[in-house]
């Protein structure tokens, strides 16, 4: 049996926020097609290979963790995030 395989788009209005911080229960491959978005991405995760069923949004404390510095996508960018 093959790994299940999904791929989703997302489309972010200008000076607008697409998500509330949040972790993801899959890996995630990000590539930014068109315009800039700006990025904040915690520096450990809050859940080690999360699950399905682990799914929620984190607490207030869970979302102050450590961040990497802001960075900017543009055109043609990708990024990797382990889940959790």
């Amino acid at each position: 049996e093959f790994p299940r395989v999904s791929s989703n788009l997302y489309l972010t209005p200008p000076n607008s926020t697409a998500f509330d911080s949040h972790w993801d229960f899959m890996d995630v491959i990000i590539i930014q097609v068109v315009g800039k978005k700006y990025w904040n991405v915690a520096k450990n995760p809050t859940v080690y290979l999360s699950t399905e069923e682990l799914k929620y949004k984190p607490s207030v404390e869970e979302a102050n963790e450590p961040y990497y510095p802001t960075f900017v996508m543009e055109p043609g960018d990708a990024l990797y995030i382990p889940r959790g």
